[in-house]
């Protein structure tokens, strides 16, 4: 009888690795494709069963992440409650807690399993972006296409995914062992280029940051390096008029008028409404009434989350908020403490992406928002080791660098 309960409890453990393994592997592979909805999807699914092999290990299944989400999932639910939308806020809410909360446990759950991360969610994660940044300059050179899309139909939000795919893969790339790690290289190259197709100037700016970041693990080299590849970066966009142009815009006020005004009615909408808002997915069509030119082009946000939670949440989700962004800032802090180009690749992939999102609306959207909540999850696993302990080798270099 204990020889068949023990043989059932093996198979059970045997199906609940393959089945969150098949998760990450579909994540990884999905998240350049612009696919990390269905990631996000599957990860719901075995939500549970990841909660209960937590707790029958004896192990914390939350996290330090899962209380500020809950707390922003709240907020947004009672702004949508009061707001202008109440319908698609509380559709908006709950997609926020079902998709973010699934997809950050899955994120700390592959965290906690240090060989499955290096050895096949992060290869797959860089061969996908190979192939998407492929097809991604056929788009550009072969069909002159203007501003490519990959397979995700939105421009910048294909830079975006990019721009992550890109910094994560290279911190990982660094971290492997003798001459592999020269394939960073190739992999920065094919993925910078692909990036700029897109002519998204938040994924530009967002690159750039995590660029830094990862020359600051090992400044004397990692300086020149930079430099050298912005000089490189600076005579590709030389040999584009077009993205030559799209890079000087940047600086142009009367090009980002648009964006100006919509940051310009959050603030105002949120001065007249501190405390909870207007409701999540209310900005486009209260935000007419703060902008007087008749030309404006229509958002769904107001292009900067932050100011979006403003505008949308109030004051409370501020809070919520800034209560998540405190303890990412911890979590990244013990990042930091080595020199591992893995880490530093992950702290700098997340930190680009929130550089992104100052620019952008794509984490309220799933292809995007799936991606933050998983990398939340990778950040805030990595403290918990393999055998439920608070560790720090779950992410150990694989070699002196």
């Amino acid at each position: 009888m204990e020889s068949t309960s023990r043989a059932r409890t093996t198979s059970q453990q045997g199906r609940l690795a393959l089945s969150w393994k098949l998760t990450a592997i579909i994540f990884a592979i999905g998240i350049p494709l612009g696919g990390a909805t269905l990631g996000a999807a599957l990860s719901v699914l075995i939500a549970p069963l990841l909660i209960r092999e937590a707790q029958r290990k004896g192990e914390d299944p939350w996290g330090t992440l899962t209380a500020p989400l809950i707390a922003l999932a709240a907020v947004s639910a009672l702004s949508s409650i009061f707001g202008e939308a109440p319908r698609g806020g509380l559709l908006f809410s709950l997609g926020l807690l079902v998709l973010g909360g699934g997809s950050l446990l899955v994120g700390r759950r592959i965290a906690r399993d240090p060989i499955f991360l290096r050895r096949a969610f992060l290869p797959a994660l860089v061969v996908s972006t190979v192939a998407i940044s492929v097809y991604v300059l056929y788009q550009s050179f072969g069909l002159d296409i203007r501003r490519t899309t990959g397979l995700t139909s939105y421009t910048n939000r294909m830079g975006t995914l990019l721009m992550f795919s890109g910094i994560l893969g290279l911190g990982y790339l660094l971290s492997l062992k003798g001459r592999l790690r020269w394939l960073a290289m190739p992999y920065g190259v094919l993925v910078a280029v692909a990036m700029l197709t897109t002519l998204s100037r938040a994924a530009w700016v967002g690159g750039l940051v995590g660029a830094v970041i990862l020359a600051f693990r090992r400044p004397r080299q990692g300086l020149v390096l930079l430099l050298v590849a912005l000089l490189a970066g600076g005579a590709l966009l030389g040999s584009r008029p077009a993205w030559q142009a799209r890079f000087l815009s940047i600086f142009n006020v009367q090009r980002n008028m648009d964006r100006l005004e919509m940051w310009d009615a959050s603030v105002r909408i949120f001065a007249d409404h501190p405390i909870l808002g207007i409701g999540p997915t209310s900005f486009p069509s209260i935000a007419p009434e703060y902008i007087e030119r008749q030309d404006w082009r229509l958002h769904a946000t107001p292009h900067n989350f932050v100011l979006t939670v403003a505008a949308e949440m109030g004051l409370a989700g501020l809070l919520a908020l800034a209560w998540l962004g405190a303890r990412v800032t911890r979590a990244l802090a013990v990042l930091g403490r080595q020199r591992d180009p893995l880490r530093w690749g992950l702290g700098a992939a997340l930190l680009a992406l929130v550089v992104n999102d100052l620019f952008g609306q794509g984490f309220f959207t799933s292809q995007v928002g799936a991606v933050l909540w998983l990398t939340l999850g990778l950040v805030d696993g990595h403290q918990q080791g393999p055998a439920g302990e608070a560790s720090d080798s779950t992410l150990r270099p694989a070699a002196a660098t």
